[in-house]
C-alpha cells in the first residue's frame, strides 16, 4: 500500500482517480485541485510515497509542483498524468522515480505505473 498525494484540477478525474485508488489498496493522504494547496498541507503530512499530478494546473506545471514537493519528501515517486504525450525528458524535473501516465487511463494502466513506481 502507498500513502499518495493526488493533485489534479479536473474534479471528476481527481475523484474517479481517488476512488480507483481506495480500490486497489492505496491511501489517498492528499487530494487536491491546485499545486498550491497540495503545497500548504504537505508539510503536515507523516509520510507519502508517491505522488500523482496533473501536467497542467490552473497555477503550476506538474513538475514544477513535484520538484517542490521532493524538497519535503525526498524520496517521492512521481507519476505525471497528461493527456499529451510525454516521455522523461520533456520535463523540469530529475528522472529519478518519475514515470508518466496517459490520459485517459484506467485502472489496469493505473495500477502498472504505481507498482513500477514503488518497485
Amino acid at each position: 500500500m502507498a500513502r499518495i498525494i493526488l493533485v489534479e484540477d479536473d474534479e471528476l478525474i481527481r475523484e474517479t482517480t481517488k476512488e480507483l485508488l481506495e480500490v486497489i489498496g492505496h491511501e489517498v493522504v492528499l487530494s487536491a485541485p491546485r499545486g498550491d494547496n497540495a503545497l500548504e498541507a504537505a508539510p503536515g503530512l507523516a509520510a507519502v510515497d508517491l505522488a500523482i499530478i496533473d501536467l497542467s494546473l490552473p497555477d503550476t506545471d506538474g513538475d514544477r509542483l513535484a520538484a517542490r514537493l521532493r524538497v519535503i519528501f525526498p524520496d517521492l515517486a512521481v507519476i505525471i498524468s497528461s493527456g499529451r504525450r510525454l516521455i522523461p525528458a520533456d520535463l523540469d524535473l530529475a528522472p529519478e522515480k518519475l514515470f508518466i501516465l496517459q490520459k485517459p487511463y484506467d485502472i489496469d494502466a493505473l495500477s502498472l505505473v504505481i507498482t513500477q513506481a514503488m518497485a
